[in-house]
């Protein structure tokens, strides 16, 4: 398995482990920022992934106590994961048009 694939199949995974986890309490928000850095610093080190994914993800590991304060944001970042991890799913690193397709077309459903 290349190391781009285990990079993508991390990466899918860390999102999913953030994405169920609560982070409503001080010491939960704390560890989910920790854990979140640690994919912060995989997209960002030389090889990752990070050039490739789309803006909302980015916000997304940044933006766990503003989540906390306002559900709208947190359930539209929280839709905008669901979807570029349900797109993940072909193989490839959905881009943040192909995301923000794919919703639109849920939605129209």
């Amino acid at each position: 398995m290349s190391s781009e694939r285990n990079r993508f199949d991390e990466l899918r995974a860390s999102l999913s482990g953030l994405l169920a986890r609560d982070a409503s309490s001080k010491e939960e928000l704390r560890d989910w920022y920790l854990d979140a850095r640690c994919v912060l610093e995989s997209l960002t080190e030389p090889g990752g992934l990070g050039p490739a994914i789309p803006e909302m993800i980015w916000h997304y590991l940044a933006d766990a106590d503003m989540r906390s304060k306002d559900p709208t944001y947190r359930d539209q970042q929280e839709a905008f994961l669901r979807a570029f991890l349900a797109l993940m799913k072909t193989g490839e690193v959905p881009s943040e048009a192909a995301v923000l397709a794919f919703l639109k077309e849920a939605k129209a459903r």
